[in-house]
């Protein structure tokens, strides 16, 4: 059959070739339509072929599209796949990923997207893909070394001043990143260039990746859509584990949200999109903006209520330390003292009094005792306590007047301190506007007539300047 295939379509060029040589210009139907011609020969119409089936998608309508992988050539080969909804009826098993089948069809040509596929009538299961038992083992070894545990993976930094990208410097990866980060909040990106695609381009993206490492705040590792064999050098274990040593916290985005590959799980943070990694990595500065614009507010409201407090308890102490509070303050200390005084002198006429009964009991029963007795004893030892009992009477009430009279002279000391006239003495002067008497340079206004009162009479004066003190 290969020798039937080839020779069709040598004959076929040969015939052909007069009018490929033509100077007319082809529409895109008429090329279409030649390689549609060009595919309906023999070697692509009921055949089988042998493959790894990837990217695999079971369609609500009940067809099934697929790529078949060759993993046994040197170089990685795919074929486009669809299975229509009735043919699917008759499959005995499942399709998976990873899984190797053989699939009976035919090549055809599908002009409005201009690309080919096999159309599979029937596929029956060989066993597990190459690509997947390799990839299952990556996994496995791995795990096994701890890099996809949670507790090594490090934080974003919350205002990175610079995002190291490691990615294709041609594809739209890289503009969606930027256009993200300058809208949101714009600090200096640094590229590093790789390949994302291809045989051996995981030596290339670490490469990149060591580049960046120490040099920025984050680094993206990014990559658009693509097929599974297209993200199969993100899984390769040499990536991962040059991801897991990084001393910089990486971001991946790679493929689409339902890709994931082993780049990912070992990623600090995994995004669905390049442009969702950007959004990870940097703050959004008009939210930034509003959140400070809050604390500002905040900050504002207890400051004013700051001052309000403060501002109540001066006029509060204003009140307690003016000439009408002291003044009624040693009014009540005085009549405390003299209250005392009162206290203390009926206190000593009382203690006469019982003094006096008790001398007249102790006369009565002295008479009723022995003269010799009351002679040389009973009457000196009387007499001692009484003259002992006087003194420390006397002794408590002295000491008493003399704590007062301290406490009393306290108070005017301090009373004459609050004296105007002796503030007057001292260079200060009482200032009012009309009637009223200023207290803060709040209270008057440039060109204002104010009156100034001394010790020894006043003046009249004109504001020409009002400045408020700066902390206030």
């Amino acid at each position: 059959m290969q020798k039937t295939h080839s020779t069709t379509l040598d004959r076929w060029t040969d015939a052909q070739q007069p009018i490929l040589r033509e100077t007319r210009v082809c529409t895109v139907g008429e090329v279409t339509s030649l390689i549609t011609t060009l595919l309906d020969v023999p070697g692509l119409n009921g055949i089988w072929v042998r493959g790894e089936i990837t990217n695999y998608i079971n369609h609500r309508s009940g067809h099934r599209y697929f790529t078949l992988s060759d993993a046994e050539s040197q170089k990685t080969a795919v074929l486009d796949c669809k299975m229509w909804k009735g043919y699917t009826r008759h499959m005995r098993f499942t399709p998976q990923n990873g899984q190797m089948v053989e699939a009976y069809g035919t090549i055809e040509n599908y002009a409005p997207h201009g690309t080919y596929s096999l159309i599979v009538t029937q596929m029956r299961p060989t066993g597990i893909g190459d690509k997947f038992l390799l990839l299952e083992k990556w996994k496995s070894e791995l795990l096994e070394e701890g890099l996809f545990l949670e507790e090594r993976k490090k934080n974003l930094p919350l205002y990175p001043e610079r995002i190291g990208v490691v990615t294709s410097s041609t594809g739209a990866v890289l503009q969606d990143i930027k256009n993200v980060i300058t809208c949101r909040y714009p600090v200096e990106i640094l590229l590093s260039p790789t390949a994302v695609q291809g045989e051996g381009v995981y030596k290339e993206i670490i490469q990149a990746l060591r580049n960046l490492d120490g040099r920025v705040d984050v680094i993206i590792i990014a990559r658009g859509g693509g097929s599974f064999e297209d993200l199969f050098p993100f899984n390769h274990p040499d990536l991962v584990r040059a991801i897991g040593s990084c001393s910089t916290p990486v971001v991946s985005a790679i493929g689409h949200e339902v890709d994931i590959t082993l780049t990912d799980l070992v990623a600090d943070r995994r995004a669905s999109t390049p442009s969702h990694a950007a959004e990870m990595c940097v703050p959004d500065k008009k939210q930034e903006l509003q959140t400070l614009k809050i604390q500002k507010r905040i900050l504002q409201n207890h400051l004013i209520q700051r001052y309000e407090d403060a501002y109540t308890l001066l006029n509060t102490l204003r009140e307690r330390v003016s000439l009408h509070g002291m003044r009624q303050m040693l009014n009540e200390k005085q009549q405390e003292l003299v209250d005392l005084y009162d206290r203390m002198d009926r206190s000593q006429k009382m203690q006469i009094t019982l003094k006096r009964v008790t001398i007249k009991e102790m006369g009565a029963r002295i008479l009723a005792k022995s003269p010799v007795r009351i002679l040389m004893h009973d009457i000196p030892v009387r007499r001692s306590y009484l003259f002992s009992l006087s003194d420390r009477l006397v002794m408590s009430q002295n000491r008493i007047i003399r704590e007062k009279k301290e406490e009393l002279s306290s108070i005017s000391i301090l009373l004459s301190h609050m004296n105007p006239e002796d503030l007057f003495s001292r260079g200060y002067c009482i200032v009012r506007k009309g009637e009223e008497i200023i207290r803060s340079v709040s209270a008057i206004e440039k060109e204002d007539t104010v009156r100034l009162f001394f010790t020894d009479g006043t003046a009249d004066a004109s504001v020409k300047k009002v400045t408020l003190h700066e902390k206030i």
